[in-house]
């Protein structure tokens, strides 16, 4: 999972401005599916906090991801 490579370089995807994830969650809306990709890879920093939040509760990092 690629979501591993950015929680250990600590390199993430500039989040998105207001407007434009609200551009692209009106394009994932009508089934636009880069635009649900776009969300997903935008976000990742926020994935990667929550996780760590849970590391040590010694659940499996793939089932806090998934």
């Amino acid at each position: 999972l690629f979501l591993f490579g950015y929680l250990h370089n600590q390199v993430f995807p500039q989040p998105l401005e207001e407007e434009e994830e609200r551009s692209y969650l009106i394009k994932l809306k009508n089934g636009n599916e880069e635009a649900r990709n776009v969300l997903i890879e935008r976000n990742l920093r926020l994935v990667a906090h929550v996780v760590r939040k849970y590391e040590s509760s010694g659940e499996d990092m793939e089932d806090l991801i998934s």
